[in-house]
């Protein structure tokens, strides 16, 4: 079976009468009793009632399901003991993301999906299969002129479970290609490999701010280029104040006043001194400043009571930087503070990568864009193109919106070319699970793009693809915005900063401590947004309180992202891994 994020999901697809249900009901209580979690998630053709005793969902409640769904193209509940929790519009994908915690997902029909599917079919019914048998991962039936190397009885229930939780199982069913399910380390691997050849140009200083330097800056003089003062005082030569002190006080004339930006007249000679301003060069021979507060002066005249080494409150040639040395280091950003030093050494215009242009477009017919002034029953305006295209700035890019596409193939591959044709990495939103308008995958294969991996093992997020098509990544991320949002913090601007020349382009963890217990434990781990505050000098990570998979809400309140790894359920207090997501 399919194995994502550490959970097992498999179809069941047969015929309405050939045992399902059934079936289905048997195998939750037998994976109870092995101490798995189980959802449910039934697909069904047309309209369906909300759970009563003797429907399906209800029979699976009463089995044991811990989560349990229905849905149609348009609907879709999740349902409890309780009654009805949820309704309104979601896609396969989503429910696969709100079963979270559970070990195994069985989804009940969705046979144009690619989920590895077990196939059922009864004698009695007369009906056979309803997917070929060559595209089945296992057979149950009670036909015996069905022929399947994976085949099972109406009785067999332990065997199943036996056979779905074997690890050796675990890719069994899938046919493609590339690869499927990949791990988070192995997606970043893989992400990190593509090969990608930024392009570089000139900007003004003044444009340079937020750029990545192309080249190694590096000083073209010593600076400051002169001995200079760096305050307000007199200066003079120390040789001249040997053995002076209170009972024997040496006397310099003042014989100019050197302010900043002026350069000295004089050379100084025995007993001459000068009246000198913070930042001005030092005369000839001088190589002491001492402040006005503790000079005195009278006449012209500068009375010094004490003994001074040379060098004192001197500022060298090349204090700051020596001619050659490195200032700004290739594949590095230049903030504020590098943009002015590299004004201050001369740099007029920089070597900088060209900003990648990032093209972003959103599948699906369920979507209108955001002037729609009123929605239509079954439609929901596009936010993940506006949150993903700011996402692209924040990370270095030019976001374009290509705007919606509806769910035919044919037209996402168009708007995939077109965008591919003017941009240097194309991002969309929405038709990358398994469900049967999920279609940006076959639109990739149709088009001949090189598809990487499709899925990683993370929650959220799980829903995603990478592929490669005339050079540029195409990365397809799931319709789910709080999902879509989270591949593109570890992937997405990953891939950008790449494009950008950026030299560590991956996101920036660090350790911190947790704020607030986690309630939840993560089988299969989690990745959850939050805040980091400052509490007696110490970084703390505070998790959102509302963390539901298709809610947007707590998003706009984050500003990095809390890593739970596997079977992790820490405590406030416990170190746990976090992005910050403002250091990036």
């Amino acid at each position: 079976m399919q194995k994502y994020r550490n959970q097992i999901i498999t179809s069941f697809v047969g015929y309405s009468g050939s045992g399902k249900t059934t079936f289905i009901e048997k195998l939750i209580k037998e994976l109870k009793s092995r101490g798995r979690s189980v959802a449910v998630i039934k697909h069904d053709a047309h309209k369906f009632d909300i759970d009563k005793e003797g429907k399906d969902t209800f029979r699976y409640k009463q089995a044991g399901a811990g989560f349990v769904s229905i849905f149609s193209k348009n609907n879709y509940a999740v349902v409890s003991s309780y009654g009805t929790e949820k309704i309104g519009l979601a896609k396969l994908d989503e429910l696969i993301n709100m079963a979270e915690g559970s070990d195994v997902v069985i989804v009940e029909g969705c046979r144009e999906s690619s989920i590895p599917k077990i196939g059922v079919s009864r004698v009695a019914t007369g009906k056979g299969l309803s997917v070929d048998v060559k595209n089945l991962a296992a057979l149950i039936t009670d036909d015996d002129n069905l022929k399947h190397p994976v085949r099972f009885g109406f009785d067999d229930e332990k065997a199943v479970a036996d056979w779905l939780l074997d690890e050796s199982f675990a890719e069994s069913g899938s046919n493609d290609d590339f690869s499927r399910g990949v791990s988070v380390e192995k997606a970043f691997e893989i992400i990190e490999s593509i090969p990608l050849e930024p392009e570089t140009e000139y900007v003004d200083i003044n444009e340079a701010f937020g750029r990545v330097s192309a080249e190694n800056c590096l000083s073209e003089m010593d600076f400051p280029p002169f001995r200079r003062s760096p305050l307000d005082g007199y200066a003079f030569n120390h040789e001249d104040t040997k053995g002076a002190d209170r009972e024997h006080p040496v006397t310099f004339k003042i014989v100019e006043e050197i302010p900043a930006g002026k350069s000295p007249e004089h050379a100084l000679k025995k007993g001459e001194a000068a009246k000198i301003l913070t930042g001005a060069p030092l005369p000839e021979n001088a190589d002491v400043v001492e402040k006005f507060e503790v000079c005195t002066v009278k006449d012209d005249l500068l009375t010094i009571t004490r003994e001074y080494e040379a060098d004192t409150n001197v500022v060298p040639i090349g204090e700051d930087y020596h001619k050659g040395e490195l200032l700004i280091e290739k594949g590095n950003r230049i903030g504020p503070f590098e943009a002015g030093l590299l004004a201050m050494l001369g740099y007029a215009s920089v070597n900088v990568y060209r900003k990648p242009v990032a093209a972003v477009l959103s599948t699906g017919s369920e979507l209108v864009d955001a002037d729609e002034p009123e929605l239509p029953n079954g439609k929901i305006r596009n936010s993940s193109i506006y949150t993903i295209g700011a996402m692209a700035e924040e990370a270095g890019a030019k976001a374009v919106n290509y705007g919606i596409v509806s769910d035919d193939e044919k037209e996402i591959a168009k708007a995939i070319i077109k965008a591919s044709g003017t941009s240097d990495i194309v991002f969309t939103t929405g038709g990358v699970s398994v469900g049967d308008y999920d279609l940006v995958i076959s639109a990739l294969k149709m088009i001949g793009a090189e598809i990487l991996f499709w899925k990683v093992s993370m929650k959220p997020g799980m829903a995603f693809v990478a592929a490669v098509y005339n050079g540029r990544p195409v990365i397809g991320l799931s319709g789910n915005p709080s999902a879509a949002a989270m591949s593109m913090t570890m992937f997405g601007k990953t891939l950008i900063r790449r494009l950008e020349g950026v030299c560590r382009p991956l996101p920036v963890i660090s350790k911190m401590k947790l704020g607030e217990d986690i309630k939840k434990k993560s089988p299969g781990g989690r990745f959850i947004r939050g805040r980091v505050i400052i509490e007696n000098g110490e970084a703390i990570f505070l998790p959102n309180k509302i963390a539901g998979n298709g809610t947007t809400k707590a998003n706009a309140k984050s500003d990095s992202v809390g890593i739970i790894k596997p079977g992790q359920q820490p405590l406030a207090g416990e170190l746990i891994e976090v992005i910050y997501e403002r250091q990036l």
